[in-house]
């Protein structure tokens, strides 16, 4: 019965943290409060727009870490993703998993970006989804998203996508796994400022408007802030660029749990 009890309490945890704070990488991505989908300029865009990775040209890996967020060592969830570009488009590969002994979720993630024309990119990104609670057996799903990212100028770029396009979700159960539209702009403004906004609508969920800015101070650092309404969530972050590394920083709230720290590693390969 004791293990049933934090089984119950682990997934109606998780369903409130997916729902208000999403299990999403990257602490770039965390500090301006998930607004990304039209910034998409690193190898996590993999996971918030697949369309993004063609305009990366180069090769990345990235590595994000969070082992116990909000205190909660149920809650550990770790990412790594690698992007590779090609003459025909961009490839990228990316590895998770997530929750703790009793009740976890892994994921194999494929993604393909290719440049329509000049300025239009489009994506795909194909997960396997393994979930295993412990004593009670498994079950997995394949899950598809779909991108689309518009630069207008080199200062304004649209972004598009959507999660989990074919609503796929584990065994009998509806809606295990979320299915969610994004649509939002990035703008850099003059002193190194850019200035992200989103709107989000997941199917079972109130809608969500997301901001953030972002200031390069100097060519090596980075303040960001965010902001998200519906769980009325604040986050803030900074990120350190040192050669072919970047350091990502990310502190945001949580309505329920409080506050919690992230962090996550690129690694620019064609520059080592």
């Amino acid at each position: 019965m004791r293990k049933i009890s934090i089984i119950v309490f682990f997934i109606v945890l998780s369903l409130q943290v997916n729902s208000s704070a999403q299990i999403n990488p990257g602490a770039k991505e965390i500090s301006l409060s998930h607004s990304t989908v039209a910034l998409c300029d690193n190898v996590f865009s993999l996971y918030y727009n697949p369309a993004g990775l063609d305009q990366l040209m180069r090769k990345e890996v990235g590595i994000y870490y969070s082992p116990a967020p909000f205190e909660l060592k149920q809650l550990s969830n770790t990412f790594i993703a690698y992007s590779h570009p090609f003459n025909f488009g961009t490839l990228a590969f990316g590895i998770s998993q997530y929750g703790f002994k009793l009740y976890k979720e892994n994921t194999f993630t494929v993604g393909y970006s290719a440049r329509v024309i000049e300025s239009i990119y489009t994506g795909l990104a194909i997960t396997y989804n393994y979930l295993n609670i412990q004593n009670y057996g498994h079950t997995a799903s394949i899950t598809a998203d779909l991108g689309l990212l518009i630069k207008m100028t080199e200062e304004l770029k649209f972004g598009f996508a959507v999660s989990n396009i074919t609503r796929s979700s584990y065994g009998k159960s509806k809606n295990q796994i979320p299915t969610s539209i994004q649509l939002g702009c990035a703008y850099s403004l003059p002193f190194s400022f850019t200035i992200t906004g989103a709107f989000e609508k997941e199917i079972t969920e109130e809608e969500s408007i997301r901001f953030g800015i972002e200031n390069n101070l100097v060519e090596y650092l980075s303040l960001r802030a965010g902001f998200a309404t519906g769980t009325n969530s604040f986050s803030a972050g900074v990120g350190f660029n040192i050669v072919f590394v970047k350091f990502d920083y990310a502190v945001f709230n949580h309505l329920d749990l409080g506050y919690t720290h992230q962090a996550s590693v690129i690694i620019n390969i064609d520059e080592i």
